[in-house]
């Protein structure tokens, strides 16, 4: 079953999203249902992820500042050194 819905855009909205509808080759009415199910299982990912961590927690799989500090650290030279190579 689908229902309509009334969005109000403003004008560089609708403008950007019936090019991008365009690009694509679909009705906008289309490209939005598309974004609105992509909204859907993003929000779902994130509620299992954040499920995940409160597990993790419960069970007492934590890390100290120091070690998140190191691996924020860690992540940060990888992604200079990824950059710098490109």
């Amino acid at each position: 079953m689908t229902e309509r819905l009334t969005l109000k855009l403003s004008n560089a909205q609708r403008l950007r999203l019936e090019e991008i509808a365009e690009y694509e080759q679909v009705p906008l009415e289309t490209l939005l249902a598309q974004a609105a199910e992509r909204i859907i299982q993003q929000d779902q990912s994130f509620r299992v992820a954040i499920e995940e961590g409160r597990a993790a927690f419960e069970r007492g799989d934590r890390f100290s500042h120091e070690e998140v500090v190191a691996r924020a650290e860690h992540r940060a030279a990888a992604l200079r050194d990824v950059a710098a190579k490109s």
